[in-house]
């Protein structure tokens, strides 16, 4: 008995493949993104480290136990903030991933 196939099948795969192809795309690039984003602010707080640390030791002002509180408490407000506004990032490429696979199926969806 032979199968009856509409003649919109080889399009619509193609089109289905496509989808597929945008939603790994993106979330690739959102990995790629996150990883170099962590990579670049690593190396600039690396940097940033430094720099503040020849800057204290040239000022010599205070105790060395209130600079050390200081510099730890410095740290830590740093971290919280780059973890919030990490977690804010992933959010917004999360988003963007569902409005670009939203659109896609919706084309899908309308043809």
């Amino acid at each position: 008995a032979k199968r009856w196939v509409s003649p919109k099948a080889p399009h619509e795969k193609e089109e289905s493949m496509k989808l597929w192809s945008i939603a790994i795309f993106s979330l690739i690039g959102a990995t790629v993104t996150t990883f170099a984003v962590g990579q670049l602010r690593r190396t600039s707080d690396w940097f940033c480290t430094q720099w503040s640390k020849t800057q204290s030791w040239k000022g010599g002002t205070g105790s060395f136990r209130s600079s050390f509180q200081e510099e730890a408490r410095r740290r830590y407000r740093q971290r919280m903030q780059e973890e919030y506004e990490e977690e804010m990032e992933r959010v917004e490429r999360i988003r963007r991933m569902q409005s670009v696979f939203n659109r896609e199926r919706n084309k899908h969806k309308r043809s």
